[in-house]
């Protein structure tokens, strides 16, 4: 792999990994499935799952630089 495709692959796994977080603290349902996958949905975008998980505690201040970083890399 190239360093370019192994940003974009680790950045996409990040951003599946924090998806799957989020969802674990949400109930099952339409609404849920709705914040990540309809539309212009809240939850669609990595950034966004990056700034609530660290609203909600469920990641460390150092972690989410550290995301916001691999979500830069990989835009560029």
């Amino acid at each position: 792999e190239s360093p370019r495709g192994m940003a974009i692959l680790a950045a996409a796994e990040l951003d599946r990994s924090l998806g799957a977080l989020l969802k674990s603290f949400l109930v099952p349902g339409e609404a849920r499935k709705n914040l990540f996958t309809v539309g212009s949905a809240p939850l669609s975008s990595f950034s966004a799952k990056i700034d609530l998980a660290r609203a909600l505690h469920l990641i460390r201040d150092e972690e989410h630089r550290g995301l916001h970083i691999i979500r830069k890399i990989r835009n560029e």
